[in-house]
């Protein structure tokens, strides 16, 4: 009996050491605080032009792509998370919805990163990082990844999406 209290006690003793010590300090280095400042020079160090700021926290971007024409992408800044999205579709003109999802989930699967996502308003492309990841290489891929997938889903989902683009 006497072994296992010990045991035990050591036990307790080491996870309050990691709790106390060494997890508080790793939480504190994984998370890292992005201005909006820090944001806009991020983009401008990354190479991106003709941004221009929406709302706190919200920038917008014009890419053009071989199937879909012009096209915004949004990037929001909230915490420790940037969301960049692009719209596809509004919700309440969706049509054949069981087959669009089904398109969208084998979409899902062929296209990494990017994930397709319905809301109760829209149907849209997104990509979530936290900022500790960001960098200009991250933010350029990030960017490149979510207009490639606007641009090569269409031609495969125009067909659920009458009068959009």
């Amino acid at each position: 009996m006497p072994k296992r209290f010990c045991g035990m006690l050591l036990a307790s003793a080491v996870i309050s050491l990691i709790t106390g010590t060494i997890l508080p300090g790793l939480a504190a280095w994984r998370q890292k605080t992005v201005t909006e400042a820090d944001f806009t020079a991020l983009l401008d160090r990354a190479g991106i032009s003709g941004y221009r700021k929406v709302d706190d926290g919200v920038w917008e971007i014009q890419f053009k792509g071989k199937n879909v024409g012009e096209f915004p992408v949004r990037i929001a800044l909230s915490d420790d998370i940037v969301l960049v999205m692009a719209k596809l579709a509004d919700r309440k003109r969706l049509a054949r919805p069981e087959q669009l999802f089904q398109k969208l989930l084998e979409l899902n699967d062929k296209i990494d990163t990017v994930k397709f996502a319905l809301s109760s308003e829209m149907l849209y492309v997104r990509v979530e990082l936290h900022t500790r990841l960001l960098d200009e290489k991250e933010l350029r891929y990030i960017l490149d990844q979510t207009s490639a997938a606007v641009d090569e889903s269409y031609p495969q989902i125009k067909q659920f999406l009458p009068g959009s683009k």
